[in-house]
């Protein structure tokens, strides 16, 4: 939930991806990763991060029919069983359905995006013995690009 007219009210959302989704372009790295040593999908099926609010909202641009503001999310964000608060940077934008947009979605649209990283031990996850910080990195980078509009039922993510 965001209102462009009056970004200072800042915003909220939940979004909740599921571990099975994940896709790294070689299948039995996923099939590791899905597995009890990394992310274990079966005990903790669910990546979740949940906005409370939005702070430090700054104009980027605005034209006639695009209003783009950089925020802070705050919020929690749970991995592998463990929730954490957290402040992650993002950019929202706001588009005027126009004859462009209604090209990609039907309706007003709004996109979020956020890139931030995930210090693995944070959240528990260890791998086999050795492995993290030799042969895969003590951190992993999420990047998050989602978009809704007031024409579709369901956002799009990327």
């Amino acid at each position: 939930m965001f209102d462009p007219m009056n970004p200072q009210a800042g915003g909220q959302g939940k979004f909740m991806v599921p571990v099975t989704s994940l896709d790294s372009g070689i299948p039995l790295r996923d099939e590791h990763l899905q597995g009890e040593a990394w992310l274990n999908a079966a005990a903790h099926p669910m990546i979740i991060l949940t906005i409370d609010q939005l702070k430090d909202v700054r104009e980027v641009k605005i034209t006639d029919d695009t209003q783009t503001y950089d925020v802070i999310a705050v919020g929690n964000f749970s991995l592998h069983g463990v929730s954490k608060n957290v402040e992650v940077p993002g950019r929202i934008t706001f588009l005027t359905e126009s004859e462009a947009t209604s090209k990609r979605l039907p309706g007003h649209i709004l996109a979020a995006r956020s890139e931030f990283t995930v210090i693995l031990e944070d959240y528990g996850i260890t791998g086999p013995p050795g492995i993290v910080g030799s042969k895969v990195g003590e951190s992993i980078d999420i990047e998050v690009r989602i978009m809704g509009s007031t024409g579709s039922e369901q956002p799009v993510m990327e």
